[in-house]
């Protein structure tokens, strides 16, 4: 199984390097985001967009492509194995709360972001607030319905009262984490299927 930690501490460094203004979490978000939408193929030209757009030199660039290639290989064997690894690279439990939940919200971000980009059509009820009485709640299609929460998760904040209370938030927080790692494992399979599946690796992968 992967060091989670020392995978996001790997990747912060590479986009440290090119100066990028996405977090980890983003940056993971958005790329499982169009893996689930796109396949490995854009997903794949999406992480090359995002070291072409540095403009870093090329020394830079191509230590970047191999920390995102091996983040490439370790997600999609993750998402596409039988034993229901994967999960959003985020900060350890060691860093503060509100750190914690801020990159939450970026990963979920990122990760609808990455669906469209992907070519999913995201309707506007599944973007729309949970809060507001005039969406509809009753969706037939159960990535619609993860959208939906994620797109909540991305504007999530601690209140005063959580703040308070962290233990409890804690908790929270880690039952909405395990949320969102078997959500993706749902979209991933639920669109992967529509495509007719994808089976074994890549070829654009294996060859890293």
């Amino acid at each position: 199984m992967t060091n989670t930690s020392t995978e996001y501490a790997t990747l912060r460094v590479a986009l440290d390097s090119l100066d990028a203004p996405m977090t980890v979490a983003e940056l993971h978000g958005g790329f499982c985001g169009v893996l689930c939408a796109g396949g490995a193929g854009a997903a794949s030209a999406w992480l090359e967009d995002c070291v072409r757009e540095a403009d870093a030199e090329l020394a830079v660039a191509e230590e970047a492509r191999g920390i995102f290639r091996l983040m490439e290989l370790q997600t999609w064997r993750a998402l596409g194995g039988p034993d229901l690894e994967f999960s959003p690279l985020l900060p350890e439990d060691s860093q503060s709360l509100e750190d914690r939940v801020s990159e939450l919200g970026y990963w979920c971000h990122g990760f609808l972001s990455g669906l469209g980009l992907g070519g999913l059509q995201l309707s506007e009820d599944a973007m729309s607030d949970p809060m507001d009485d005039e969406s509809d709640d009753d969706f037939e299609n159960p990535v619609e319905e993860i959208v939906k929460d994620f797109a909540a998760i991305s504007r999530a904040g601690l209140s005063a009262a959580e703040r308070s209370d962290p233990d409890d938030t804690d908790f929270a927080v880690a039952e909405i984490v395990e949320y969102v790692r078997v959500s993706v494992q749902i979209v991933f399979e639920d669109i992967g299927g529509a495509r007719g599946g994808e089976t074994g690796l890549p070829a654009s992968l294996s060859e890293h």
